[in-house]
């Protein structure tokens, strides 16, 4: 009979009735995608991201130099959805 007491005591302990804690998100780290960090770097000012163009590594004999110069410029984020994407994907980006 104390053994059954004792078990419902456990059972009904208001420790046990109090619900899973709250996380607090803060704690968590956010995961940067390596690929857009590759490729992107944040300027001065942390807030606009750059790049180099693309087809500039080889194969180029038969391109014109013109267009070899503008494949040395960089390039820069088009529109706000791609730098509001560019702040999900590298969240920790910061000039270095």
């Amino acid at each position: 009979m104390s053994f059954l007491l004792s078990s419902l005591a456990t059972a009904f302990r208001p420790s046990l009735w109090t619900t899973a804690p709250v996380r607090n998100l803060s704690k968590y780290k956010l995961k940067t995608h390596k690929g857009a960090s590759k490729r992107w770097f944040p300027t001065g000012d942390s807030r606009e991201f750059k790049r180099m163009k693309v087809n500039h590594a080889h194969l180029n004999q038969g391109v014109s130099t013109s267009r070899l110069q503008r494949l040395t410029q960089m390039a820069e984020p088009t529109g706000k959805a791609m730098r509001r994407t560019l702040h999900r994907l590298l969240p920790y980006a910061s000039s270095k």
